[in-house]
C-alpha cells in the first residue's frame, strides 16, 4: 500500500513491476563478485581451516558447516502431485526445502533451493548435486564439512557428523566429534542470520508456477552473501574471523571512551 501511494499505481502494475524487478536485480547479482556463490579457491580454504582450528583444535582440514532450512508455502493448489510433493507430513504444512553451505566468514558458497518440501535433506542435497561440490572441495584443497545426522548415512571422507559421539571407538575420536557438533552451530547461526537479516522469509511464500519461490529465495542469497562481505559483521564471523582487530579496537576505545 506504501508503494502505491508513492508512486500513484494500482495493485495490479505494481505488482508486476515488482515481479520484474526482482528479476532485473538477481540479474545483476549473479554478475557480482561481492554476491555471487561460488566455491572458494585455495587461499581462502586455507584461511578458513586456520580459523576453525583455532577454535577447534582436533579439526584438522574442517572448513565448512551445512544444514536444511525449510521455508513455509501457501498451498499449492488443485494438483494432488504437487500438492503431495510440497506438503510435509511431520510438520503439517507446504514447504520448500533448501541445504546451505556455510563458511568461517560469514558468506554461502553453495546451495541448493526451492526443493519440495516433502524431501527429506539428504534427498535434496543428492538432487542438487551438493554432495559433489563438498566432494570437489575435498579432492582439491582437502576441505571438510561439518554436517548433522539428516545427511548422507554412507560414510564420506569429506564429511563429519556432528552429534555422533557414541558411535566413537576411542577417546580421541569423542573429542573430534564432540567439537563437531560444537562446530556445526554455525549452521545455526547462519540460518538465524539468513532469516533475521531478512525477516518476510519467515512468513509464508506466495506459491507461483513461474519459479517465483526461487527468485526471491536465490535472490535473498545473494544480498544476504553481499550484505556478508560488506558489512562484514555476523555471528559466524564475530566468531572464527573478525573483521575488527585488536588496534582498531584500541583506537575506537581511545576514541569514544569505552576501552581502557
Amino acid at each position: 500500500r506504501t508503494l502505491q501511494l508513492i508512486f500513484g499505481l494500482t495493485g495490479t502494475p505494481l505488482a508486476k513491476w515488482l515481479y520484474f524487478g526482482r528479476r532485473m536485480l538477481l540479474r545483476v547479482l549473479l554478475h557480482d563478485p561481492l554476491a555471487r556463490v561460488v566455491l572458494p579457491h585455495a587461499s581462502d580454504v586455507n584461511q578458513f581451516k586456520r580459523a576453525i582450528i583455532g577454535r577447534h583444535p582436533h579439526l584438522d582440514d574442517v572448513a565448512f558447516s551445512a544444514d536444511g532450512l525449510k521455508l513455509t508455502i501457501e498451498s499449492t493448489g488443485d494438483e494432488p502431485l504437487i500438492e503431495n510433493a510440497f506438503y510435509n507430513g511431520w510438520k503439517c504444512a507446504h514447504y520448500v526445502g533448501n541445504i546451505f553451505l556455510f563458511a568461517p566468514n560469514g558468506t554461502i558458497p553453495a546451495c541448493v533451493i526451492n526443493a519440495p518440501g516433502s524431501w527429506h535433506d539428504s534427498q535434496i542435497a543428492d538432487y542438487g548435486h551438493f554432495y559433489d561440490k563438498l566432494e570437489l572441495m575435498f579432492i582439491a584443497y582437502h576441505a571438510k564439512t561439518c554436517i548433522d545426522s539428516a545427511f548422507a548415512l554412507n560414510q564420506h571422507k569429506y564429511l563429519i557428523k556432528s552429534g555422533a559421539e557414541e558411535t566413537a571407538q576411542d577417546f580421541e575420536e569423542h573429542i573430534i566429534l564432540e567439537e563437531a557438533t560444537s562446530m556445526r552451530q554455525t549452521a545455526e547461526w547462519g540460518m538465524n542470520g539468513f532469516q533475521l537479516s531478512f525477516p518476510r522469509m519467515s512468513d509464508r511464500l506466495c506459491w507461483e508456477e513461474f519459479g517465483e519461490c526461487k527468485v526471491i529465495i536465490s535472490l535473498v542469497v545473494h544480498l544476504y552473501n553481499i550484505r556478508s562481505r560488506l558489512v562484514g559483521i555476523n555471528e559466524i564471523q564475530n566468531t572464527y574471523m573478525p573483521n575488527l582487530s585488536p588496534e582498531v579496537h584500541t583506537y575506537y576505545g581511545r576514541f569514544f571512551g569505552v576501552y581502557e
